[in-house]
């Protein structure tokens, strides 16, 4: 069976298709708008049916009401072939059948029986961010078991959770495939984060290759800003994952770590690497000392958008969305 590494860059870009969204797709979305609810697609259990049952409905219903979702799955997520090929499905499903994956598929089944609390959040989301900003689109979100590759997944109006990779820190699988840096966002509690987050970035992320590491750590601050005081119920240091020791590493040694960036001329870099070195996760922060934390980048940004939005408290969610991350920091005046 084949695995993938995570990828924990925040250059997203949302995936384009040939084909476009069948009829079915179309209804489900407009039910979900007409409604101002978030119903999450359990296509995870149709795909479950197909292999467990060799359902031709359940391949029938996969390849016209899910049909972009079979497309990224098939395609993008697993790289199988193309969902033109002869015996696709047959290939698919045999993918399935490997007994790890087995194991998943029943772990995934006991863990999410419902997603209700799930809806519930990311529908407050969504859909407060639809009212400040006309110009967003909902998307129609679906789980999915990704054999441990994507967990979050971007289509065209279409978001997909990977259930497989939430399956707790200290699942028995996870500690032969991730490093516990990797592991400790693995977990049901970071979902409802993750995939808002991952949707926020496709829909918002406009400096691509030319960005800084102050313009990706100031763009991700405030989206998890924005997440967090949606929700109204999480802290922003809960919102971007630190807990225990990192947060208190944070707490004590927040000067030292943003002198380091600024004296090092790091806030304005453009080079991929060392962007990742403060945005990726890792043991501890290179350059730093070994006990260090690491995605300082993380804890920078959202703490340079809380400063922001302290300075300028009238600011919408949709001026903030289309702001700069320039002129965010320089407006914030942020030193910690």
């Amino acid at each position: 069976m084949k695995f993938k590494s995570l990828l924990f860059i925040i250059t997203i870009s949302a995936l384009s298709f040939l084909l476009g969204a069948c009829r079915a797709d179309w209804q489900k979305w407009m039910h979900a708008q007409e409604e101002k609810s978030m119903t999450i697609q359990r296509y995870d259990r149709l795909l479950d049916e197909f292999v467990s049952l060799n359902s031709y409905s359940a391949l029938q219903r996969m390849n016209t009401e899910y049909s972009q979702e079979t497309i990224l799955l098939i395609e993008n997520v697993l790289s199988l072939g193309r969902v033109e090929d002869p015996n696709i499905d047959r290939k698919l499903r045999e993918y399935f059948l490997d007994s790890t994956l087995q194991v998943i598929l029943q772990d995934v089944h006991q863990e999410y029986s419902n997603l209700k609390s799930e809806e519930a959040r990311l529908g407050k989301i969504f859909w407060t961010l639809k009212e400040e900003d006309p110009d967003f689109t909902i998307p129609l979100v679906y789980t999915q078991i990704s054999a441990l590759n994507q967990s979050i997944v971007v289509g065209d109006s279409i978001l997909g959770i990977s259930l497989d990779k939430y399956l707790g820190a200290d699942y028995p699988l996870y500690t032969t495939y991730y490093y516990p840096c990797q592991r400790r966002s693995m977990r049901r509690e970071r979902i409802v984060s993750d995939a808002a987050s991952f949707y926020l970035y496709s829909e918002y992320w406009k400096p691509g290759d030319t960005a800084s590491l102050l313009d990706r750590m100031v763009f991700v601050g405030k989206i998890h800003w924005i997440i967090a005081h949606i929700l109204g119920d999480v802290s922003l240091t809960d919102e971007i994952d630190f807990h225990g020791k990192r947060k208190k590493w944070c707490e004590e040694n927040q000067e030292k770590a943003w002198k380091y960036i600024v004296d090092h001329g790091f806030l304005q870099t453009k080079d991929f690497m060392q962007t990742r070195t403060f945005m990726g996760p890792f043991p501890y922060t290179k350059g730093l000392s070994e006990e260090s934390t690491d995605q300082l980048g993380y804890w920078f940004g959202i703490h340079i958008a809380d400063a922001f939005m302290k300075k300028y408290p009238d600011t919408t969610i949709r001026e903030l969305l289309n702001m700069s991350s320039q002129e965010i920091y320089k407006k914030s005046e942020y030193k910690p």
